[in-house]
């Protein structure tokens, strides 16, 4: 499996709630404040990543992905995907009306050069 950081969400908490109090248990576990999970949008199940830096450890939302779909997170995979959107926003599409006229175009050089990621 391949791990995917999902983005911080922004939580607004007064300047006391910042930090939080917790304490690990027995088995070096750690509950999460109810008020915590709900402002985050997280759940029991749920996974997280764990950064150590300078001294600090910050708890990261996270989502695990098959490793033979982790091509499509990548920065080459999302910019093909941006511009193709851009390409439908704009109407810049062709209809085919059968799926060999479709084959066709694809097979040829004219339209589409070929694009490698």
């Amino acid at each position: 499996m391949t791990t995917i950081v999902g983005h911080y969400q922004k939580i607004r908490f007064s300047a006391f709630q910042r930090q939080m109090k917790v304490q690990i248990r027995s088995r070096n576990q750690v509950t999460i404040p109810e008020k915590v999970l709900k402002a985050m949008g997280l759940k029991p199940g749920d996974d997280l990543l764990m950064e150590v830096k300078d001294g600090n450890l910050t708890l990261i939302p996270a989502v695990s992905i098959p490793r033979d779909e982790a091509y499509l997170f990548t920065p080459e995979w999302q910019g093909a995907l941006r511009e193709a959107e851009g390409e439908l926003r704009e109407g810049e599409y062709e209809v085919f009306h059968s799926f060999e006229d479709l084959m066709k175009d694809l097979d040829s050089d004219e339209h589409h050069p070929a694009r490698t990621f």
